[in-house]
């Protein structure tokens, strides 16, 4: 039997496809929408996959993001996350271009274009320029 899949055109929806990846974590911290967020490392056992927080690239435990924020959480909220496929409007910093590999920048939660000097992975891919520090993005899919 063939798979069926969902395919419905047109820019105002941003759930257009079946090919986008939502999963459900718990905060671990204030997240804002649009936020890249990572694995919360503060928790402890496997609470540590359960929990996410808004990723920042200065410290190995928050540098490595999965995903974007769908909605806005505080400590304990559920949070939705797409960890893969469209994501609109995702935080970027200014100068991210259509076609970049996005990675974790120095500002929480907001990625940035991949650099040479980057050791973390790329986690998404700019669809368009950004602009006022956001994009519509691909996020790659390293969770699933």
């Amino acid at each position: 039997m063939p798979n069926i899949q969902h395919l419905s055109a047109g820019p105002t929806d941003t759930n257009a496809s079946d090919r986008r990846v939502t999963e459900t974590f718990l905060a671990g911290g204030t997240i804002s929408v649009g936020d890249a967020v990572c694995f919360d490392s503060t928790q402890t056992g496997a609470d540590r996959c359960l929990y996410v927080t808004s990723a920042i690239n200065v410290a190995a435990a928050t540098g490595t993001a999965f995903g974007y924020a769908q909605v806005a959480a505080t400590a304990g909220d559920k949070v939705m996350v797409t960890v893969k496929g469209y994501h609109e409007a995702a935080k970027v910093a200014n100068g991210t271009l259509n076609g970049n590999a996005i990675v974790t920048s120095g500002t929480v939660g907001r990625g940035t274009a991949y650099g040479a000097a980057d050791v973390v992975p790329a986690f998404a891919v700019a669809l368009e320029d950004a602009a006022l520090n956001h994009c519509d993005v691909w996020v790659i899919g390293l969770f699933a």
